[in-house]
């Protein structure tokens, strides 16, 4: 009974010995693995910090590889531009420059940076102005009679062949008169008074010409006559004008203390017909007909 009690004993005791060997066997495994996926949990989240760290930086470098990509294409095509502006401007210029030895000042250089080619085209520019000025000036000078300030007979004479123009081209009713008008005994003045006498007379003659006749050109033709072109408003009131001419020039007469200082004029007013002229020197010669017919009847007025 007792070696049957011992071995019961040693028996019991050694299953408890190996269930708990199992058990921490078991702990020890289930450790292990908890530990193995701990750890593995926890590299793969340093492993994806660290590769987002990665990323990350890599982004950034990348970002500042396009930046520094983009900054240089940048510049280049900022130089590109100013170079194909400098071509443009230089194009410009020198197209300006065959402009102006045609003989049109009229320029438009809008490149006005502050480089040498930029005061090239300011200076360029300033000298076309002056050069234009002075023209215009001699222009003026040309076409002007020195003596009494009203335009000359080159003047008149492309006047007319504008108005030739018009009519020849048939694009549009022409409406026009021209008046001619002569100053009566020139030559006795300046016979009996001397040329500079007769030179305040026709100063005179021309003064009344304009003032009555505001909006018409007026042009001395030569020696003692003068010419008007009338057309638009004063055109149209040409009769009104015309007794308003004769009644200023009775009252610069009556108001004379000296011959030379009244205005004797003779005066012809033809208006174009297009049915009947062909020319505008069919209007002109039909004016100075009725001047002097108009001249005649005066000449027996004094007479009687």
């Amino acid at each position: 009974m007792k070696s049957k009690s011992r071995f019961l004993s040693h028996s019991l005791r050694t299953r408890i010995t190996i269930t708990m060997l199992c058990v921490i066997l078991a702990a020890l495994a289930v450790t292990t693995i908890l530990s193995a996926v701990f750890i593995r949990r926890t590299e793969s989240q340093k492993s994806d910090k660290l590769l987002q760290m990665l990323c990350v930086s890599g982004q950034r470098s990348l970002d500042y590889y396009f930046d520094s990509v983009q900054n240089a294409v940048t510049k280049v095509t900022s130089f590109a531009e100013e170079d194909l502006d400098s071509v443009d401007s230089e194009e410009q210029l020198t197209a300006a420059a065959e402009q102006v030895e045609r003989g049109n000042y009229d320029l438009d250089l809008a490149y006005d940076d502050d480089d040498e080619l930029g005061r090239l085209t300011r200076s360029f520019k300033n000298l076309s102005d002056t050069v234009k000025e002075h023209i215009s000036d001699l222009h003026g000078q040309v076409f002007l009679d020195a003596l009494t300030k009203v335009k000359n007979k080159g003047a008149l004479s492309n006047y007319l062949s504008e108005i030739q123009k018009c009519i020849d081209s048939g694009t549009e009713e022409q409406a026009f008169a021209v008046g001619v008008f002569d100053c009566d005994n020139l030559k006795l003045i300046n016979d009996r008074y001397g040329h500079d006498k007769g030179d305040i007379y026709l100063k005179k003659a021309a003064h009344t010409i304009c003032e009555v006749f505001k909006h018409s050109p007026v042009f001395r033709m030569g020696g003692d006559e003068f010419a008007v072109i009338l057309e638009n408003e004063d055109y149209m009131n040409r009769d009104a004008l015309l007794e308003q001419f004769d009644m200023t020039a009775e009252k610069i007469n009556e108001a004379a203390a000296e011959p030379w200082k009244q205005a004797n004029l003779s005066k012809g007013v033809a208006v174009f017909e297009p049915s009947e002229d062909s020319a505008v020197t069919d209007v002109m010669k039909r004016a100075d007909q009725l001047m002097y017919e108009n001249k005649r009847e005066r000449k027996k007025q004094r007479l009687q």
